[in-house]
């Protein structure tokens, strides 16, 4: 285990969230691609569908192909239980969904406004899973997986490491650590926290590291090198790396290891996984002789907050309705209520399945209108 003192106090964070706190600057070879079979749950036992994930450093697409679903008839699409679409199908059974970002209100497309990678996608009618496939377990059917992206370096170090994490249909998993022109030395390699092998490189600061799994049962070759020293190193995969926070340390001789590069086992694209903070406040304003307020709230990972409070006004249940959305009702107690929305929602939170910036905002207190407004964009 490498040692305590050189941890950073970051490593509390959950280690999903820490996937999606990779800075954009360092994306120039981002890349992930996912091929994947729903898997049926027997409530349609013909019903099939497949997924495929293709993203690099400037766009990214989720195309969904489903086929000998009930006639034309009505379905939903969700990641995590958050629903991302409704959809029916033709009379043969058959549907096709796309999504995209950026998105330009393109045909047909919808806005890809999360990470399918670390969600369980599932095909329902109504409240029931027909579909389903979980992109974060690593043994869902027929996957094909390629994730590879850039570390991200600390000030003043030099060259490039990559990180890249391949899963194959027939089980065969390899992650591989490579650095390319960094100075010449002794590197850990540390990943959610535990050393996991170590990289002494070349004399041009080159050198890799792979970890491998076969599914059949055949012995991985090691490679170690002399004396446990060697620059191009391979052994046994014996931890899941997906989404992992994965560390770099120089380790001289003699010296305390220092942090050299660190980033998700996750390839990242600005706007999806790593975005800039947005904060956006309305009020307080007046509603029903009390007061509204709401905020808006955009973080470096990418997950979305929208909040409505009111104060002071009658108990019971007012509704809420924002653009075509809704309506939501917010309980009042106490002369006081809230409503909270998240794209990552909690116990007591809503899906936040919409865009509230720049839409309408109604609040009903049975057929009498309390508050009327807009929502500001920015």
């Amino acid at each position: 285990m490498i040692r305590l003192t050189i941890r950073f106090v970051r490593r509390a964070l959950p280690i999903l969230a820490l996937s999606l706190l990779v800075a954009a600057p360092a994306l120039a070879k981002e890349e992930s691609k996912i091929k994947a079979a729903f898997e049926n749950t027997g409530v349609e036992p013909d019903a099939k569908g497949s997924l495929r994930l293709k993203l690099d450093d400037e766009k990214a697409s989720l195309d969904v192909k489903l086929d000998k679903l009930a006639e034309d008839a009505g379905y939903r699409m969700l990641a995590d239980g958050v629903e991302k679409a409704s959809f029916d199908t033709d009379g043969s059974g058959k549907a096709k969904l796309e999504f995209i970002t950026p998105h330009d209100d393109g045909d047909g497309e919808i806005p890809l406004d999360f990470d399918p990678r670390t969600k369980e996608i599932t095909i329902q009618d109504g409240d029931t899973v027909v579909l389903r496939v979980d992109l974060q377990n690593l043994d869902s059917p027929k996957q094909n997986l390629k994730d590879r992206t850039d570390l991200e370096p600390e000030p003043g170090v030099e060259g490039d490491a990559q990180a890249r994490f391949d899963v194959r249909p027939n089980g065969r998993k390899e992650l591989r650590i490579k650095l390319k022109g960094v100075d010449e030395g002794s590197y850990l390699i540390v990943v959610n926290d535990e050393e996991r092998g170590s990289i002494e490189t070349n004399s041009g600061g080159g050198g890799k590291f792979s970890f491998l799994e076969r599914q059949n049962g055949k012995p991985v070759k090691e490679k170690t090198g002399k004396d446990g020293k060697g620059h191009n190193k391979r052994t046994a995969l014996d931890f899941d790396p997906y989404t992992a926070f994965i560390e770099i340390f120089l380790d001289p001789d003699g010296e305390e290891p220092s942090l050299a590069f660190s980033g998700a086992m996750l390839a990242q694209l600005p706007g999806l996984t790593a975005c800039d903070p947005v904060a956006i406040d309305l009020g307080p304003e007046e509603a029903g002789g009390g007061s509204l307020s709401a905020s808006f709230s955009l973080d470096e990972r990418c997950e979305r907050a929208w909040s409505v409070s009111l104060e002071e006004v009658v108990d019971g249940t007012l509704d809420l309705y924002v653009g075509a959305s809704g309506p939501f009702p917010i309980e009042i107690d106490g002369g006081a209520g809230e409503i909270v929305f998240s794209t990552e929602p909690e116990a007591g939170e809503e899906p936040l399945t919409f865009d509230p910036r720049g839409e309408a905002m109604e609040v009903y207190d049975g057929g009498d209108l309390i508050y009327e407004g807009v929502f500001p964009a920015s």
